[in-house]
């Protein structure tokens, strides 16, 4: 292995390795496959993991261990409309539980388990967010006296469905070759890893969310066949939110043309209170469900520059419809 400074570059570090693998399952044959792995100190003390590497190997799975600095058993991961407890699952084989590798179908439990964005690791004076863009599958391992957290980079199969696998004896479908599964191709990953010194969860939440999902800049055309406006404020917010366990699921155009649909969701089993200070006209709310219909009545009239305070149940979703009114 060899590792080295970039161009000059102190707040990074990269590492040139290579593992020996089997080439298949059905061919012993060893190879090397060359592996690139770029560290580095954002200025802000988080820390951003490059993967990159050619996969010639089938078969076979590819993981990033990474020690979070806790002793833990239980995570919280960023799951669909909630933050999620995972529990560290106990290793099972066919030999530690025969009777029930035996007993239909026969299916052992599994280590891996699912994220969205994130995953959150606690201890009494700080948290350790590990956090993806792309990744979903991780699993809790105990070493000694830490927890480290193993990242499913890459998962290479070759059929839809086999049986009498280790995991789970019956085979869930037909055994159909999927080449394409194989993965034979260049992969890449980018992982973000910080550590928030408290035990409050907030913080963490909007700093691993920050990683997964970067600011997007692009430039806006210019088409001068279009007549001008008012002026467009340098800075401004189509919507802000106070509160990181509250996030916003969907921010789009009704049908109408004329509407605006927020819905969000309270990611904790407590309630929550957000205050949500609006940058597009809007004079006009509601609280409405999945029709997205405007009400008869119980219209919510909104002031200039004004922040309204919307409270959420443990993992509630609500939709809110955003409007200026004609007479406005």
């Amino acid at each position: 292995s060899e590792a080295f400074v970039e161009n000059g570059d102190t707040n990074a570090i990269t590492a040139l390795f290579t593992i020996d693998v089997p080439r298949s399952l059905s061919d012993n044959e060893i190879i090397s496959i060359p592996i690139k792995t770029r560290i580095e100190l954002q200025p802000d003390g988080n820390i951003e993991i490059a993967v990159s590497y050619t996969n010639t190997a089938k078969d076979g799975r590819m993981r990033l261990i990474l020690p979070t600095g806790v002793l833990t058993k239980t995570a919280l991961a960023d799951g669909h409309f909630r933050l999620a407890q995972r529990h560290q699952i106990s290793f099972e084989t066919p030999e530690s539980a025969p009777e029930r590798y035996k007993a239909y179908p026969g299916e052992l439990e599994y280590r891996t388990q699912h994220m969205n964005d994130f995953v959150l690791l606690q201890s009494d004076h700080f948290t350790t967010w590990i956090a993806t863009r792309g990744l979903h599958e991780f699993e809790l391992i105990n070493d000694s006296d830490k927890t480290s957290v193993a990242l499913t980079i890459n998962r290479s199969v070759g059929l839809l469905s086999t049986g009498n696998g280790r995991i789970r004896r019956v085979q869930a479908g037909p055994a159909i070759d999927v080449p394409g599964a194989q993965c034979l191709r260049e992969i890449s990953a980018t992982i973000g890893l910080g550590i928030e010194n408290t035990s409050e969860i907030d913080t963490a939440i909007s700093a691993a969310r920050t990683f997964s999902h970067p600011l997007w800049v692009r430039e806006m055309p210019y088409l001068p066949h279009l007549k001008s406006g008012d002026s467009i404020p340098r800075k401004n917010s189509i919507i802000q939110l106070d509160n990181p366990l509250v996030a916003i699921s969907s921010l789009r155009l009704h049908p109408d043309g004329v509407t605006t649909v927020l819905r969000m969701y309270n990611l904790s089993d407590s309630e929550q209170t957000t205050h949500a200070k609006f940058g597009i006209p809007v004079n006009e709310w509601a609280s409405v469900d999945l029709y997205e219909r405007w009400p008869d009545d119980g219209l919510n009239q909104l002031g200039n520059n004004e922040t309204v305070s919307f409270s959420l149940k443990p993992h509630q979703i609500v939709t809110i419809l955003l409007r200026q009114s004609e007479t406005a």
